[in-house]
């Protein structure tokens, strides 16, 4: 099963793990690195071993983020491992400093775990415990060396990623810390700063030693510090909203045993991307959207009913919601649309991407709220 040019390993605890498609360019990278440096086959062999291990531990590392993260539930989306490593996409941050401070080092606590074991292994089957014997890259690589070689292997990417930069573990136990005292806001400017400051010395001496790699991460981690701070200050924008204020309480209504043929008729007189069904009770449990509307008028279904093409609204909110705790919702389907509620649970209206984003365009230039446009053609209204 493939999602986004990856496919799926497996399964666990309710978390699916995918490996990108190229993660088979690190591997052809074992084969040149390999030949560049006169490894025999054997050694180009453990090599690749070596390099498929760290990826199972850096799985074993970011279960250890989605699982601590679920026990404050937080769910996870899922893993996905690529040449430069593995990322857990959590369906939100830990708002909670102590939380976050949790989560993130939930991680190298994994391989500081994994190390521990490795090296109790080595120390009692290996005379040379956890010392890497051997004076060229292919006496290096030989089995003799894999458990003090993952050993070594499993320290230095918990020293990796307590670098005080996003998106390393460090920079996020940087900000926990910080917003203990400044707030998250805060905390994330100056723990974003802080980390392109490291990316630019990261670049600065790729170049002065000619490391491609290296500057390559430095460029990635400016770039992912400067993405973290501009999600946390568009956060800290939506937190001024909830659901209720940003939904949209004037739309058009279908009936459900309205026809194709006779719901394309709106489409010419409105604005509206989506139209919710109401059933017999009133209770809006589907909508349709345009686009399938022409999509079924295009292949010939334009004599059916509008439910041939409808979708179940994704969920139904509080009108106090923040708008944050909704963005899941959109996480999961960016089509979504979710019916808000008011305190008596009556229908307030109803939310998808494009009203928040027009809320929101609105209130960045204008200030307030856009004024509320009635539906230019109406079936029914609330």
């Amino acid at each position: 099963m493939a999602e986004r040019g990856s496919i799926l390993l497996f399964t666990y605890r309710g978390i699916p793990v995918r490996i990108h498609w190229s993660f088979g360019l690190l591997l052809i990278w074992v084969w040149y690195t390999g030949m560049r440096h006169g490894m025999d086959w054997p050694a180009i062999g453990v090599l690749g071993l070596l390099i498929l291990s760290l990826f199972a531990c850096v799985v074993l590392h970011e279960f250890g983020h989605a699982l601590t993260a679920k026990r404050f539930g937080i769910n996870t989306k899922d893993i996905i491992l690529s040449p430069i490593g593995g990322v857990a996409r959590l369906n939100k941050i830990p708002e909670k400093p102590s939380q976050e401070l949790l989560v993130a080092l939930a991680g190298p606590a994994v391989n500081v775990v994994i190390a521990f074991l490795l090296g109790l292994i080595a120390w009692m089957l290996l005379p040379s415990g956890v010392q890497i014997n051997g004076d060229s890259e292919t006496a290096v690589f030989w089995i003799g060396n894999y458990i003090p070689l993952l050993f070594w292997m499993n320290l230095y990417l918990v020293l990796f990623n307590m670098i005080p930069a996003f998106p390393m573990d460090g920079g996020r136990v940087l900000r926990a810390l910080l917003a203990w005292k400044m707030g998250r806001l805060k905390a994330t400017t100056w723990a974003a700063g802080i980390g392109r400051g490291l990316a630019i010395l990261f670049v600065v001496f790729a170049i002065w030693q000619e490391e491609l790699f290296l500057g390559l991460i430095g460029l990635f981690v400016y770039f992912m510090a400067s993405q973290e701070l501009k999600m946390v200050k568009s956060e800290h924008l939506y937190r001024r909203f909830t659901a209720g204020e940003v939904t949209r309480s004037r739309f058009t209504l279908l009936s459900q045993d309205m026809l194709i043929s006779e719901a394309i008729g709106f489409l010419q007189h409105s604005l509206e991307t989506n139209f919710p069904l109401t059933e017999e009770n009133g209770r809006i449990a589907s909508y349709v959207k345009a686009q399938d509307l022409l999509k079924a008028q295009a292949s010939g279904h334009s004599g059916l009913s509008v439910t041939f093409v409808a979708r179940p609204v994704s969920g139904y909110v509080r009108q106090e919601t923040a708008l944050p705790d909704i963005f899941p919702f959109f996480q999961r389907d960016q089509q979504a649309l979710l019916v808000v509620l008011d305190e008596q649970g009556s229908i307030k209206g109803i939310l998808d991407r494009d009203q928040i984003d027009h809320v929101l365009y609105w209130s960045q230039r204008h200030g307030g709220f856009p004024p509320a446009a009635p539906p230019i053609v109406e079936s029914q209204s609330l």
